[in-house]
């Protein structure tokens, strides 16, 4: 049987403090005893199941859990210390943890990234590369769950002293948006003139205020969308110049 190849995971849609949130909540709750739903884990840090679930999956796949979506989760070993350590803001338990699950999991593969290009390391080639390996587009929620990571390995004191974390800016394309059709404002609609000199027709939500003085092979715009239109309003200027 060929194993199904594990997706490269991090946090999603939270920003550091709202992770520890999330493990403080799991602490408190008495992960280390017993297994907690991921709604009751959204229930006691106040957050939507859509956005706890994935980071639970994450915690997961770097060791700090055991455990499932469907049946829940629990603290492993390792999860109980660092829990605590959470809980309990001790900086170097937190900094020694994080570095343990870091180097032991999937994150091992950004550490040596990290490594390999400490001296001009940026922000947006780590961006781009975690959307490489996790197969994901730059999207408000991706980049929230990449600044958290990066915190955690701030943490763990794998980043240069000098290297801010900051969000990068990503074309729309890279960002996962699409571009927006320009739609004509139907809201605002064109000035007609009230002169008698000139013809004023509303045709298809579309307003022409043409002079009666125009010399109809001017009209001749080659428009395709509008030739009907076109072709009445040059009628009625020619009836009219006789």
């Amino acid at each position: 049987m060929v194993e199904k190849e594990e997706k490269w995971t991090f946090p999603f849609n939270i920003g550091y403090e709202g992770f520890k949130t999330i493990i403080t909540s799991l602490h408190t709750t008495n992960a280390d005893k017993k297994i907690l739903t991921v709604a009751k884990v959204s229930e006691t840090s106040s957050m939507s199941n859509k956005t706890v679930g994935p980071n639970l999956k994450f915690l997961e796949n770097v060791g700090i859990l055991s455990g499932d979506h469907k049946s829940g989760y629990k603290f492993t070993d390792k999860g109980i210390e660092y829990g605590k350590a959470v809980t309990m803001e001790d900086e170097d338990s937190i900094s020694s943890l994080t570095l343990d699950f870091i180097k032991s999991s999937h994150l091992n593969d950004l550490a040596k990234f990290i490594e390999t290009h400490k001296k001009d390391l940026k922000i947006g080639k780590i961006f781009k590369l975690i959307s490489s390996l996790g197969k994901i587009s730059m999207s408000a929620p991706y980049t929230a769950g990449i600044k958290t990571l990066l915190y955690m390995f701030q943490d763990a004191n794998l980043l240069p002293e000098d290297f801010v974390i900051e969000q990068p800016k990503f074309s729309k394309k890279e960002a996962g948006g699409k571009k927006k059709s320009k739609k004509p404002d139907k809201e605002t609609p064109q000035k007609q003139h009230s002169d008698e000199n000139y013809f004023n027709f509303n045709l298809n939500s579309i307003s022409l205020s043409i002079s009666k003085d125009i010399d109809p092979n001017d009209l001749e715009f080659g428009k395709t969308q509008v030739e009907q239109i076109f072709d009445h309003v040059k009628k009625k200027i020619e009836t009219h110049s006789e």
